[in-house]
């Protein structure tokens, strides 16, 4: 429940499941075959997840990808559904890769060192696209309550600072001893106030490259990659609620929130691809943690609506800057090369997400970082895919499934946060350019709580979004 409260107040190690959880978007070949490309190589996606599989490589080339994003979300709460839809277009990839070939008395080597490759360019690792809106009737509670609750015991100059908004504008009073009453009072018998929240979200986390591969006897390919991750995401919220209850001195009140996130890093991986024979591939590779550097700028505003006073809105604006630490990455992978005639690969991901770790000059994160370990897991991630070949033309297709971040115990029957992908594509390969179509669909669905109270369980929302995502890219050999 905690790791769900996302509705009105911001988590960061929710944030830092943001950060560390990839659904990648690159190119539309790799994003065609699932991105299962660990072992099959020749492919500038090969950076993220293997930089071995740039040393198969021939000819230099530049690429560049263009996509329509789309996210549908529908949001259930308290008995009521209500649905969103929200679109982009991007620039999910943009490479060069540059290949050298040995040769000896302009004959190409065939043992030893036959080729290096140098690389470098942008893919997309992320995006965070997405609007939701959820309302209903809660007749259990009142955001006022999460307010009292949060100012309980604490002093007017020690409040947070949301809670401090609400006291700003009368929705919680002092009684003494530092306690607090909501504007409720004591004479609303029963709740009945009508609450509803709206979500948006744009952005999206890239990861530029700068990697080097080479080819040993065409039987051993080696990789590295440095790679220089960065993050922009802004974030836009209100939860609104209206109190039904005739006679109350409490009519109404909004709480408004906007977030803009941008975010460096540094992250460093090594691969390795074997040719035990011509028609197989193996690989392995390493990614270590992303260690980024967060900056975060927020403007919180509470309006209030009372029967017997006019009260003007509060707002608080400020910066936040922390670091974050996404787990490693370790992948194996595995190939069948069908010729010229297409192949069929297999990637498997592991990564722990409860070795993410904030921290700050300004705040100590040991709450946050507490409930990242104790309640997000390892996960094994598989991809699937394959392509096959007539003439001039590749179709292929692919499958991802991401596992839920969360432990057993605490994974919600719904909104667990697994993933699952299908793709499909379309090629069309010349000696000197190419050009390829894919179509890719994922599904997930997630939970969250408007706010907790310690006396009253407060019902979750629930969210299922369907992302529908075309790539286009375009490729020049030299």
């Amino acid at each position: 429940m905690v790791l769900g409260t996302l509705g009105v107040f911001g988590q960061y190690d929710l944030q830092a499941l943001q950060f560390s959880q990839n659904i990648y978007q690159s190119d539309a070949r790799s994003t065609a075959v699932g991105n299962a490309i660990g072992a099959v190589g020749a492919n500038y996606f090969s950076s993220v997840i293997n930089p071995a599989g740039l040393a198969f490589f021939r000819r230099g080339e530049f690429l560049i990808s263009t996509a329509f994003n789309g996210i549908n979300t529908t949001s259930s709460y308290l008995g009521n559904q209500d649905k969103s839809v929200r679109n982009q277009l991007s620039i999910p990839s943009i490479a060069f890769v540059f290949p050298t070939i040995n040769k000896i008395n302009g004959k190409e080597v065939t043992e030893g060192w036959v080729s290096n490759t140098f690389a470098f360019g942008l893919n997309r690792t992320n995006s965070f696209l997405g609007r939701s809106y959820y309302a209903g009737k809660n007749t259990k509670s009142s955001i006022l309550d999460y307010y009292v609750e949060s100012a309980e015991g604490r002093a007017v100059s020690q409040l947070p600072n949301v809670t401090w908004l609400a006291y700003e504008t009368y929705l919680i009073n002092p009684v003494g001893g530092n306690s607090y009453e909501s504007a409720m009072g004591t004479a609303d018998s029963s709740y009945n106030v009508t609450q509803a929240k709206s979500f948006a979200s744009r952005g999206a986390a890239y990861d530029m490259n700068f990697a080097f591969a080479g080819n040993y006897s065409n039987m051993i390919y080696f990789g590295a990659k440095v790679g220089i991750p960065f993050i922009d995401n802004v974030t836009t919220f209100s939860f609104n609620e209206v109190n039904k209850n005739p006679g109350s001195n409490y009519l109404a009140s909004e709480y408004e929130s906007e977030s803009d996130i941008s975010a460096v890093g540094f992250n460093a991986g090594i691969g390795v691809i074997i040719k035990p024979v011509k028609f197989l591939r193996i690989g392995g590779s390493i990614i270590t943690p992303t260690f980024l550097r967060v900056n975060e700028s927020y403007y919180e505003q509470i309006s209030s609506e009372l029967d017997t006073m006019s009260i003007e809105p509060e707002s608080i604006e400020g910066k936040f800057n922390f670091n974050a630490t996404t787990p490693f990455k370790a992948t194996a992978s595995v190939a069948i090369i069908a010729g010229k005639n297409g192949f069929i690969s297999l990637d498997y991901e592991y990564l722990d997400y409860s070795t993410a770790i904030l921290s700050s000059d300004d705040y100590p994160f040991s709450y946050e970082n507490k409930n990242i370990t104790d309640y997000y897991t390892a996960v094994n991630n598989i991809r699937v895919g394959g392509e096959y070949k007539i003439g001039i033309f590749a179709f292929r297709g692919g499958y991802a499934l991401y596992e839920s971040p969360y432990q057993e115990q605490f994974k919600p029957e719904k909104g667990d946060r697994s993933y699952k992908v299908y793709s499909l594509g379309l090629g069309l390969r010349e000696k000197a350019y190419y050009v390829d179509l894919t179509w890719q669909r994922f599904m997930t669905n997630e939970f969250e709580i408007p706010y907790i109270l310690s006396s009253v369980e407060v019902d979750p929302a629930t969210k299922e979004m369907t992302g529908t995502n075309l790539i286009m890219t375009v490729g020049f050999r030299f």
